[in-house]
């Protein structure tokens, strides 16, 4: 990305909109992640949902204050219909 920049083909500020920082994978060096993509213009970043909770919420139109609706049991009945 560096290499690019230097050769002016990204704008100065970057926004990464779908990122997985949330995953362990990240864990060990999550804010060294963080401090490379700053480095390089990164100014925003997008982190998609993380859960499948969360994702089946969304889909099926559960703001985030009734999360807490969606069990196993609901998630299957959302999927069976």
């Amino acid at each position: 990305m560096r290499a690019l920049q230097e050769r002016a083909i990204l704008p100065s500020a970057v926004i990464d909109c779908h990122a997985h920082l949330a995953d362990a994978v990240f864990d060990a060096d999550r804010v060294q992640v963080l401090a490379r993509a700053a480095a390089v213009g990164v100014r925003a970043i997008v982190v998609n949902l993380t859960f499948a909770r969360d994702f089946i919420a969304r889909a099926h139109g559960v703001t985030p204050e009734r999360v807490d609706l969606v069990t196993t049991e609901n998630a299957r009945r959302l999927f069976a219909s």
